[in-house]
């Protein structure tokens, strides 16, 4: 446990240089994403979902980390249906609370199995990586605010946030259903129309 502490103590003494190694290192993925798509099929397709989503990881990261002070210690909240307890209670400003974490994760899951799509041979398995990955990032986020000390860990907004991925991904599910049926039926159209 004291080397825990010790540890929290180094990173909130250097955060200003681990936050510039996060810039940079999004910079050299950006870099790198470039290159790398000069080389594939559908590459203009292939770079616009890649940046957007590399932004939205990006811009995560700074409304959850690295815009924040170091004001918590270790802090954690594993009371994991806090939000709605408190709404139940009519304590309203859970609720925007609640919508906040919802929402943040929203665009992970419409944008993760796009990602996955342009860049992966898992696309198949689109539905399960992008609820894990969801949870994983998450997760990382959490447990960087409970050690950073920029933020509380709490099972709650882990949950949320999870849940606003499933609601993304939903749509996106829906998304795809409608593009395969216009797809479809403009395919057996075409198909008709050369008789």
């Amino acid at each position: 446990m004291t080397y825990l502490i010790h540890l929290v103590l180094i990173i909130q003494r250097i955060e200003p240089v681990w936050k510039f190694t996060v810039v940079a290192f999004f910079l050299f993925v950006s870099v790198i994403n470039t290159f790398l798509f000069i080389k594939r099929k559908n590459r203009l397709g292939a770079a616009v979902i890649n940046s957007v989503f590399l932004t939205y990881v990006f811009l995560v990261l700074v409304f959850t980390i690295l815009s924040r002070e170091s004001n918590y210690f270790l802090k954690y909240d594993l009371n994991i249906i806090i939000h709605y307890y408190r709404i139940f209670l009519g304590d309203f400003p859970y609720v925007l609370e609640l919508l906040k974490n919802l929402f943040l994760f929203f665009p992970f899951g419409l944008l993760f199995p796009l990602f996955l799509y342009y860049n992966s041979k898992w696309f198949t398995y689109y539905k399960r990586l992008t609820i894990l990955s969801a949870s994983i990032f998450s997760f990382i986020i959490e447990a960087t605010q409970l050690v950073s000390g920029q933020g509380v860990f709490e099972l709650s907004d882990l949950l949320n946030n999870t849940l606003g991925a499933v609601f993304g991904l939903t749509l996106f599910m829906a998304l795809l259903f409608l593009y395969t049926k216009i797809h479809r039926l403009l395919m057996k159209s075409n198909y008709h129309g050369k008789l």
